[in-house]
């Protein structure tokens, strides 16, 4: 147990007298520490849709004029696969009966049970407000709606629950790789606008023959880029661009050619064979893919990166 220190000190009477110091544990056991109380997280209940809205997914209509048939009926009736119980049973939606299992209904009268409810699309919607639990319910777990993970795969799915929150998401998620994608088009050097913009197709020399500027060019390859975001994102500094531009420079410039020998490519100054195309594959494609091959293939590459 450490020792305390005294200390030299003036008491109330102005005399000098020894005071010990606290010791390093009596000093913590000294101050309190209050545990700061646990917060429960509230749990955010999400908000129930006051309307679900089903879509057709068929376009039942002959008529190219119209996308959905006016009017499309469905059956109140199907056989589906029950969770709780891992079995196919029998649903029957009907207004006003608080279950959808045929099996619950044998109590209800006969016609009840016979009549059958107006279970329709519009125009290719149906719009059918939360407080009917049980239309909701049946349209989810039918097979008919491609939105149900257990459904029968032999069914045609014939319309789809609109998921409005999905969709909200996805459309921030395609504006944010927009927004990416042209932020990086603004941004590349030229140099690497060159060699991408090659490989996305924009041409060097404008309908006229005249050779572009590098602003015109950047005009271009940002309009790619705002247009195929995810084409130009994944194809943006990749080895295989800056490959493919190479090999297409060397073409464009003489140092390689096809021309010695059908099928083949040569050095076109030492006319010493690179590589041999198979039939029917894009001369291109396949130089691009050997040049990640080890041996010749890397040799090519390489080659090809000092000469440029």
């Amino acid at each position: 147990m450490a020792l305390s220190k005294t200390k030299k000190v003036l008491d109330e009477n102005g005399d000098i007298i020894d005071q010990s110091e606290p010791t390093t544990e009596q000093a913590l056991s000294a101050v309190a520490v209050e545990e700061a109380p646990i917060v429960k997280k509230k749990e955010v209940k999400k908000e129930e849709p006051k309307t679900y809205v089903f879509r057709l997914i068929t376009n039942a209509s002959p008529s190219d004029k119209r996308q959905f048939p006016p009017r499309f009926m469905v059956a109140n009736t199907d056989i589906v696969y029950d969770s709780e119980t891992g079995m196919k049973r029998a649903v029957r939606y009907l207004p006003g009966v608080n279950t959808l299992w045929a099996d619950e209904q044998d109590s209800l009268p006969e016609n009840v049970v016979n009549k059958r409810p107006n279970i329709g699309f519009m125009d290719g919607y149906m719009y059918v407000p939360s407080s009917d639990t049980m239309l909701v319910k049946f349209l989810t777990i039918s097979n008919r709606c491609i939105n149900n993970e257990n459904r029968d795969e032999n069914v045609q799915p014939t319309y789809e629950l609109m998921n409005f929150e999905a969709m909200s998401k996805k459309k921030i998620e395609s504006v944010k790789t927009k927004h990416e994608a042209m932020k990086v088009a603004l941004s590349a050097s030229d140099e690497t606008m060159m060699e991408h913009a090659e490989y996305l197709g924009i041409t060097s020399v404008n309908a006229q023959g005249i050779e572009k500027d590098e602003d015109e060019i950047r005009v271009e390859y940002v309009a790619v880029a705002e247009n195929k975001p995810d084409v130009f994102l994944k194809s943006y500094n990749n080895p295989t661009t800056k490959a493919f531009a190479l090999i297409k420079r060397a073409f464009v410039s003489g140092k390689i050619t096809e021309s010695i020998v059908s099928g083949q490519v040569h050095w076109a100054e030492t006319r010493s064979l690179i590589a041999t195309i198979p039939s029917g594959i894009s001369t291109i494609d396949h130089l691009v893919k050997f040049c990640f091959k080890e041996g010749d293939g890397q040799r090519f590459y390489d080659r090809l990166k000092s000469e440029k």
